[in-house]
């Protein structure tokens, strides 16, 4: 019985694993590219996101990073764009001020397996052809507890039409 009870633990966290392995595969999107250059190599243009003032990055990243604390979340990976107050209300959030007329707030969620990921790298690109990809360099130390969690993250950008906007989450295993 005590040998059962010792094992519980480690069997839980290969199921934890096994079953995030699983999510993962085939999440990956293919990149679509604008291919209209004379060159034939595919190009696409970074967006630089907008820093805001340190109360307003502070809001966002206190209110985001509650979000990480839930229990219940949607095992998927998911982007959003707010384009105005009333969009960013329903999300719970009044007591942030930003200019919805100059800005887009881009955020979104990426799923972690236990506690050994985080977010290295997030870039928005304009694909030219009306489609925006959001890339999410995601990487995984070898180690770390056996829990389910979503990643948040946000950025500002200046205002655009983003409602082609593709995830594409790069796993790395360090």
């Amino acid at each position: 019985m005590k040998n059962l009870i010792k094992t519980m633990p480690i069997v839980a966290t290969v199921a934890l694993l096994v079953a995030g392995a699983f999510l993962f595969a085939g999440c990956e999107k293919e990149k679509i590219t604008n291919e209209n250059n004379s060159s034939g190599v595919q190009e696409e243009t970074a967006l630089n996101p907008i820093v805001p003032d340190s109360s307003v990055k502070e809001k966002l990243d206190d209110f985001f990073s509650k979000w990480e604390d839930t229990v219940t979340v949607k095992f998927t990976d998911c982007i959003n764009v707010i384009n105005g107050m009333d969009e960013l209300k329903k999300l719970g959030c009044d007591d942030i001020n930003i200019d919805f007329r100059k800005y887009s707030l881009v955020w979104g969620k990426v799923m972690a397996y236990h506690t050994g990921y985080y977010i290295n790298n997030r870039d928005l690109f304009d694909g030219g052809d009306g489609t925006y990809h959001y890339d999410v360099i995601l990487h995984v130390r070898n180690s770390g507890y056996g829990v389910v969690y979503g990643i948040y993250f946000w950025d500002l950008f200046p205002k655009k039409n983003y409602k082609n906007l593709v995830l594409n989450v790069k796993t790395v295993y360090l």
